[in-house]
């Protein structure tokens, strides 16, 4: 019997029935009743408006621009197995404007499962890019425990960014490092394992931001050690694109990104 795939927003979901089943006869490949087709809006909301505890996935929008994951909006079965086919087609007034998402840039089509395309995120507006390849592969494991990785990432390339196309000078660059290093050792949850997390992750705002300073300074780190080693010529975006299975817990060095990042840093250090 197949394992279900695990729900990364269990309980977390509203759930709509309609008065007639929408899917098709698998035995005749006909629809046994009218396909139904929905046109709906998703609200942006100012960056920085109230948000509720744990992550913020939803849509939000500042100067033009939007941001957030399609679990907040699109409406999806509830049967997790079910794997869907995701065109996405951007139209943008502002000719300048470009649309990404973590499937690649622009308009795409994509057959995915539903937890695939919930934690799918989406960015749109006047965006810069990094003119080099600065992806990696996610890691396997349950919401919440492997958030040091995307998030600190995440992080650690949203400042590299900003400094590189002159957003932010030494100051500011400083002052984002401050805020992220004073939230992590001064959060009450300082200590607390990665194995511990998902179970919190909703209800405690503590417990998503030590994944988030904590990955940062992970790959903070990893870079200055792939320079110092580099003698400058390298930088952790030469880090190429490692599969792995590493879980949360796992200490070894062995064919995962603890080993993809010891090849070039010199050091076996993953993020606890």
């Amino acid at each position: 019997m197949t394992t279900p795939p695990p729900d990364p927003f269990a309980g977390q979901r509203l759930s709509w029935t309609t008065a007639r089943s929408p899917w098709r006869d698998k035995a005749t490949d006909t629809i046994g009743h009218e396909l139904i087709t929905l046109t709906y809006r998703a609200a942006v909301v100012p960056a920085f408006s109230p948000r509720r505890p744990g992550p913020s996935f939803d849509l939000r929008g500042i100067d033009g621009g939007f941001a957030g994951a399609f679990a907040t909006f699109l409406i999806l079965p509830t049967d997790l197995s079910v794997r869907l086919r995701l065109t996405v087609a951007w139209a943008f007034e502002d000719r300048e404007a470009r649309g990404f998402t973590t499937r690649g840039a622009g308009d795409f089509t994509a057959d995915l499962t539903v937890p695939e395309l919930l934690m799918t995120f989406l960015i749109g507006g006047p965006v810069r890019t990094l003119p080099e390849e600065a992806g990696t592969a996610p890691l396997d494991g349950p919401p919440g425990s492997t958030s040091w990785y995307s998030e600190g990432l995440a992080k650690h390339y949203k400042i590299k960014i900003a400094a590189e196309a002159k957003l932010l000078d030494r100051d500011a660059h400083e002052a984002e490092v401050r805020t992220m290093t004073h939230a992590y050792y001064t959060s009450p949850q300082l200590r607390l394992p990665y194995a511990e997390v998902p179970g919190r992750y909703w209800s405690d705002s503590h417990v998503q931001g030590i994944a988030y300073n904590r990955g940062f300074m992970y790959f903070a780190d990893l870079d200055a050690l792939i320079r110092a080693r580099s003698g400058g010529s390298r930088s952790l975006t030469a880090v190429p694109a490692a599969r792995t299975t590493r879980r949360s817990g796992a200490r070894s060095c062995g064919p995962s990104w603890a080993r993809t990042a010891s090849r070039t840093s010199g050091t076996c250090s993953p993020a606890r």
